[in-house]
């Protein structure tokens, strides 16, 4: 049982944290459509779109190695 809830608290947090940084990028974004854009929002766009996609890979390894045991 403490592993379930192990992983649904897990998933939870990725969760949390992956919508937070697409949150984050949203709001860059626009900033960057009324303002000029520069070098160094666009780096942070880059670093962020990084989590986002390292989050999900992590999130969808999780689900499918769960399916699998």
């Amino acid at each position: 049982m403490k592993t379930k809830f192990l992983d649904k608290s897990i998933a939870s947090v990725v969760n949390i944290i992956s919508a937070t940084l697409a949150v984050i990028w949203i709001a860059i974004m626009f900033l960057m459509a009324f303002t000029a854009i520069n070098g160094v929002a666009l780096i942070i766009l880059g670093f962020i779109s990084w989590f986002c996609l390292v989050f999900y890979s992590v999130k969808f390894i999780g689900a499918k190695h769960k399916s699998l045991a």
